[in-house]
């Protein structure tokens, strides 16, 4: 019996496998609108905060991360990580991964170069559903900065 559970096995799993490109075609489809949708929106975003334009840099924000992180409190943000990893280096952000939250958030990640730190991960969420697709989170990750906290 334990030796035909084994060839069923093998033989389900060799079936999912062989029918794994006919199911990556729509998911791939799926990441690559969100990474379309997101990218002009993380640029903006890097690039605004590199020019010091904080306005524009939150223009893409929802009202709550609006009223978390105005433009004057993400300027002193800003100020405070420029000191540890510099700034961004247009154009360098590469993809990482897309997460999707069972409350319904969508997580983005890239992994960016900065003049004075590389990688920094740069952490951007969309709240699913959001037609406008409106920054509900916006985080920075390096070694520079977690070693900064302590």
């Amino acid at each position: 019996m334990a030796g035909r559970l084994g060839v069923w096995t093998v033989l389900i799993l060799a079936a999912v496998l062989a029918a794994g490109p006919a199911f990556a075609g729509p998911v791939d489809n799926a990441l690559k609108r969100i990474y379309e949708m997101s990218d002009p929106v993380v640029e903006n975003i890097l690039v605004s905060m590199r020019d010091k334009n904080y306005e524009q840099a939150v223009k893409d924000f929802d009202d709550v991360m609006l009223s978390a992180l105005p433009p004057s409190k993400l300027g002193d943000v800003a100020a405070e990580n420029m000191k540890t990893i510099g700034v961004y280096e247009p154009g360098s952000k590469k993809h990482i991964s897309i997460a999707f939250t069972e409350d319904g958030y969508i997580v983005v990640q890239y992994e960016c170069t900065f003049t004075n730190e590389s990688p920094v991960v740069v952490r951007v969420v969309y709240k699913r559903g959001d037609a406008q697709h409106k920054v509900t989170g916006l985080w920075f990750d390096s070694a520079k900065l977690r070693q900064q906290i302590k």
